[in-house]
């Protein structure tokens, strides 16, 4: 990956494991020419209970509204989603493709 630097996947090591397998890289540690040997492995990770820095958050009325007349994004955002992997469609002949809040996200199908 760079150089003197190698990456080397092993076929009977889980590609995302949460835990070290030493007996299938100790032979590579061991052997005279590896100066140092890291298997990566991947981190559980917890939600975190953080407080807003958005100066903006407060003009965000249809996400913070209140009385249930919110989108309750609090609440889904406590549950740990976060919306990685989701595609919204909007069906809407008024939208402002061009308004700089969806410009770069804007993607025009026809069916």
């Amino acid at each position: 990956i760079m150089p003197d630097y190698y990456h080397f996947q092993h076929r009977k090591v889980a590609k995302r494991s949460t835990f070290a397998s030493t007996h299938y890289h100790q032979p590579l540690a061991e052997d005279s020419d590896v100066l140092w040997v890291e298997q990566q492995v991947a981190k559980s990770r917890q939600k975190r209970n953080v407080a807003f820095n958005d100066p903006k958050w407060p003009l965000m009325w249809y996400l913070n509204r209140g009385s249930g007349l919110d989108m309750n994004v609090l609440k889904a955002w406590d549950m740990g989603y976060t919306g990685k992997g989701v595609v919204v469609t909007i069906l809407d002949d008024g939208i402002e493709k061009d308004h700089p809040d969806l410009s770069r996200n804007y993607v025009s199908t026809t069916f």
